[in-house]
This record gives C-alpha cells, structure tokens and sequence, in this order.
C-alpha cells in the first residue's frame, strides 16, 4: 500500500492513456492531421502557413534556399527557351511550391512588367537572400541573367547539401540520446519502487 514515486506515476499514466484512449487518441490525430490538409488545401490559409514554415528556426532558412533553387533554375530554363520573362516569372514563381512566395513573385512580375529591375524588386521583399538579390542585379546589367541564374542555383545547392550532411551528422547521435533516455526512463521508473520497498523493509 506504499505511494508510487512520481517517474513511476508518469509512466504508468501515459501507459494507461496509449492502452485505455485509443479510440480519444485515434480521433485526435485525425483531427489535427484533417486539420492540417484543410489549411495546406485553402487558398486563404496557405500562404499564412508558408509564411510561417519560413520563419522557423533553422529550417526556415533551408527552406527559402530550396525556394531559391527551384525559382532560379526553372527561371534559367525558361529564359533559355525564348519564354517572355513576364511568363517565366509566373511559371517559376509556382514551381517553388511556396504561395506567400509565389505571391511575392508575382507583384516583382507586375513591377518588372512596368520597367523595373527584377533583382531590386526581389531584394525589396526582403524574403530572398541579399546575396541572390545582388548577383541577378549584376546579371541584369550585364546582359548575363542567364549565367547568373546558373550561379545561384549551384550555390544555394551546394549550401543545401552541406546543411543536409551536418543534420545528418547531428541527428545520429541526438536519436541515440533520445532513445537512451526514453529507454532509461522506463527502466528507473521500473526499478524505484522496487528499490523504495526493499529500503522500507530493510528499515
């Protein structure tokens, strides 16, 4: 009849909550996964949520690179085929799967399309990197947009790639840690009332 320690409590309750609130638990994920779609799937919500995946810590900045990527090297291959840049802007603007993006992207098209430069009006979203900002800048005025687009794409592929290879690294061993102490936890919340009562007895 002795009180449980609170570690064993806590185990024994999240135990009880898996096996005796499945069907609770079932509906909850279903709610936040039908949730989730919902917002993904509304073109209201959509923007407001890339906008918020853009501004998380970390992957935030990985994100806009891949956007950066996929704009620059769609927008090279359009240009490169004789497509209009008005036309080359909206297709691109779509294949970075990003909507607050792609609306960005089209009010720098309606700008472009009234003789402005196309890297001052994307460095004036402030949402793309200064650096890619400048260099299609340099490419605009020198009549290189195309070899410029090439470059940026290559760079920001390459930070992609060095960031995806150091979480990796990272990952490893803070999964192992993870697992470890979830393991640990069970395993201490097994042995402490066991230990408490052999200490009572022993007293």
């Amino acid at each position: 009849h002795m009180t449980l320690p609170a570690l064993t409590q806590v185990v024994i309750g999240f135990s009880d909550i898996i096996c005796n609130q499945t069907l609770s638990l079932g509906i909850f994920v279903a709610i936040v996964i039908g949730g989730f779609i919902f917002v993904t799937k509304s073109p209201r919500l959509r923007p407001s949520y890339d906008l918020f995946r853009l501004g998380l810590p970390v992957f935030g900045t990985l994100l806009v690179q891949v956007a950066v990527v996929r704009f620059s090297r769609s927008l090279r291959t359009l240009l490169r085929s004789s497509v209009p840049i008005l036309q080359a802007l909206e297709i691109s603007g779509k294949l970075v799967e990003n909507k607050f993006l792609e609306g960005k992207i089209k009010e720098v098209a309606t700008a472009v399309k009234s003789g402005q430069g196309l890297g001052l009006q994307l460095e004036s979203k402030k949402v793309f990197p200064v650096f890619m900002t400048q260099l299609l800048t340099v490419g605009e005025e020198s009549g290189q947009l195309e070899r410029f687009l090439d470059l940026i794409a290559q760079y920001y592929e390459e930070s992609v790639d060095t960031f995806l290879a150091r979480l990796t690294t990272l990952l490893e061993p803070f999964l192992l840690i993870f697992m470890g102490a979830m393991i640990g936890t069970v395993v201490i919340s097994m042995f402490l009332p066991i230990i408490e009562l052999s200490t009572r007895g022993a007293g």
